[in-house]
């Protein structure tokens, strides 16, 4: 997030590039006319990191058959993702013109896929799923401070409690361990 933050920065300051709002309302108003907002910016989260993880995973899996230096088995498949995905469907890459989506999209794809790389498949997932649904639930936040918005703040702390749960399953000897030294140093 904050590398895409930096780029759209750096973009619309210095490379004169502006934000895409017809992404922007297109996206809000799927988000925005549902019962429980933040449910479906949850749902449209996941549907993006499926998408986009899918579009990583597949071709750095294909490139991986064919090529057989590692460092071309990361870079083509970003270049292509970027190539491929940047239109209205993402919120990653959200400006104008095309050309500097691509400039955008390049290195959060390549990220993304030296992520994939070095870990795994549902790691890809989840830093795409992080990214937009965090995006997408501050923004609701934003929009829904004057009349309340206890329902993105609830959306945040269920994502921060399957986080904190991830990581007790994750580190589950570790914290057992630590656990039985706590538990004997109060006897």
């Amino acid at each position: 997030m904050g590398l895409d933050s930096f780029l759209v920065w750096a973009g619309t300051t210095h490379l004169a590039m502006r934000l895409d709002s017809f992404f922007q309302m297109a996206s809000d108003g799927h988000i925005l006319g549902r019962l429980w907002p933040t449910v479906g910016a949850a749902l449209w989260g996941f549907s993006q990191a499926i998408v986009i993880a899918g579009a990583i995973i597949f071709l750095s899996s294909l490139a991986a058959g064919f090529l057989r230096r590692h460092w071309l088995v990361v870079l083509i498949p970003s270049v292509l993702v970027a190539v491929i995905l940047p239109g209205p469907v993402l919120n990653m890459g959200a400006v104008q013109p095309y050309h500097w989506k691509l400039v955008l999209l390049f290195p959060e794809c390549l990220v993304l896929t030296l992520c994939y790389a070095r870990f795994d498949a549902l790691t890809v997932f989840w830093a795409v799923f992080t990214f937009i649904f965090c995006l997408e639930n501050y923004r609701l936040l934003v929009i829904f401070e004057p009349a309340g918005n206890a329902e993105q703040w609830f959306g945040f702390t269920v994502f921060a409690l399957v986080v904190v749960a991830a990581a007790a399953v994750a580190f589950r000897s570790s914290v057992r361990s630590a656990y039985r030294r706590a538990a004997a140093a109060f006897e």
